[in-house]
């Protein structure tokens, strides 16, 4: 996907599917972008919460590595059964994002 260009930028368990013969597949490219280069920036915020990279938050330029944050972010709870980063608001979920690091005493 990054290798053709595109930029997901709402890369969430939702969006994830397990296809026939156990491949998986990624869905939902509705506000996906395509990119001229690998190198190339946004800065509009725009995906699910839980999953937002912090230069996203901190409103700085981002690029595809926002995707790789958020595949980051499901592997954590995949392993852990809960998510990185949580909160009661979407304003408590991006300061533990900005400012803590995921608890990695359970593992």
């Amino acid at each position: 996907m990054h290798g053709k260009g595109v930029f997901h930028r709402d890369i969430n368990p939702d969006n994830i599917f397990l296809g026939l013969e156990g491949k998986i597949k990624l869905g939902d490219f509705g506000i996906s972008r395509i990119f001229d280069s690998i190198k190339t920036h946004t800065t509009s915020i725009i995906g699910t919460p839980y999953y937002l990279s912090p230069d996203l938050l901190k409103f700085k330029p981002y690029s595809l590595e926002a995707d790789i944050w958020a595949i980051g972010c499901i592997l954590y709870e995949l392993c852990f059964l809960k998510r990185a980063f949580d909160g009661k608001d979407t304003e408590e979920i991006a300061f533990k994002i900005i400012n803590k690091e995921p608890n990695f005493n359970n593992f």
